[in-house]
């Protein structure tokens, strides 16, 4: 399936995010960066939903096909475990080495999720992906028939209700970024949207409001009493992850704006949107692996490399939080790639052999 340059460019710059946001007190110590950088996750969420909503219109039918489902679920999820599985492994034998308490150690962080501070969004990833043919059908048949639009709003308000209630009873289901993945998918069923200057408008106002919203909210954490103002009152159980109403509109706002700017101005083929959409591509393995190589750059790289240059640290740490996972993706794939043609030409020479033999 060919790739989407504008949905990677939109992955791209939500990963530079997440990135940038857990280097606070090893990169920066702005609480700024911090803020502008919080749309990150919910952005990824609703780019999984646009993306599934488009891979799954090309692998199975209008019609509920068990075994179509189940295969594509099959290939969706195992996509997404291996290299998490990986990244889990090689954390347990960081932390404990290689003895006897590693397959324990091991077996508890990936069932809890819990071997990097960032995998608590695998586990949301997996849920919305089980999850996501349901959706995907259940918005094809609102956004299909007659009262569309009224269908689809009743839709994403129960949505929003279960997935607010859930909070309390059933965390399982991603809470608030269940309500911004089935967003990703309804907006999925109408990709790719025609950009014109009224639209850049509206999205530049989408992210002023929610920039605004959200503002006072997040400098109200940490004291005693946060400020749950606007929107937000609404939904106090709500906090920075899963987001509220108002982190939720910032980040729609930042991804609509960007693509709507790029789009409109025709910048598929500048420099600048060619290296985002890479690391796009690379995305969750970025995710995936960037702490744990953070770590270990703090760890065993040392300090008089850059003690006297903040800049020289930044760079280091920021190209191989980069670099390496795309690099251990792509050698991954040639190995794969090798293996597969070794395994056809040694299946084709015993046919040949065996055919021989007969003759």
């Amino acid at each position: 399936m060919k790739r989407d340059v504008m949905l990677d460019f939109l992955r791209g710059a939500a990963i530079i995010a997440v990135v940038v946001c857990h280097q606070q007190y090893i990169l920066h110590t702005s609480e700024y960066i911090q803020f502008i950088s919080i749309y990150s996750v919910s952005a990824l969420i609703a780019l999984a939903g646009i993306t599934r909503y488009i891979s799954l219109s090309k692998k199975l039918s209008s019609k509920l096909n068990i075994n179509n489902t189940v295969c594509y679920l099959a290939k969706a999820i195992w996509g997404i475990l291996a290299p998490y599985i990986l990244v889990t492994f090689i954390c347990a034998i960081i932390e404990v080495g290689v003895n006897s308490d590693l397959p324990q150690y091991f077996f508890s962080r990936l069932l809890t999720f819990s071997a990097s501070p960032p995998f608590y969004f695998v586990k949301y990833y997996l849920v919305l992906t089980l999850l996501s043919p349901l959706l995907f059908f259940s918005v094809n048949k609102c956004m299909s028939a007659d009262k569309r639009i009224l269908k689809t709003g009743l839709f994403l308000m129960f949505v929003w209700i279960f997935s607010y209630k859930s909070i309390t009873y059933f965390d399982f289901f991603a809470q608030s970024y269940l309500f911004v993945f089935v967003c990703g998918l309804i907006v999925g069923k109408i990709y790719p949207i025609k950009i014109s200057l009224s639209k850049l408008l509206v999205s530049i106002s989408l992210l002023c409001f929610g920039t605004i919203s959200s503002y006072r909210f997040y400098f109200s954490l940490g004291k005693e009493d946060i400020t749950y103002s606007g929107i937000d009152s609404w939904t106090p159980l709500l906090h920075l992850n899963p987001p509220t109403v108002s982190i939720i509109l910032y980040s729609f706002g930042v991804i609509s704006v960007l693509y709507c700017f790029c789009t409109y101005f025709k910048m598929y083929d500048t420099l600048g949107i060619k290296i985002i959409s890479l690391l796009g591509k690379y995305s969750l393995d970025i995710f995936l692996w960037h702490f744990l190589i953070r770590d270990l750059l703090t760890e065993y790289i040392p300090t008089f490399l850059y003690r006297n240059t903040v800049v020289f640290k930044n760079i280091l740490y920021y190209f191989l939080m980069f670099a390496l996972p795309v690099t251990f993706r792509l050698l991954y794939q040639q190995l794969k790639n090798r293996g597969k043609t070794f395994f056809e030409q040694s299946k084709e020479k015993i046919i040949n052999s065996g055919t021989a033999e007969i003759m």
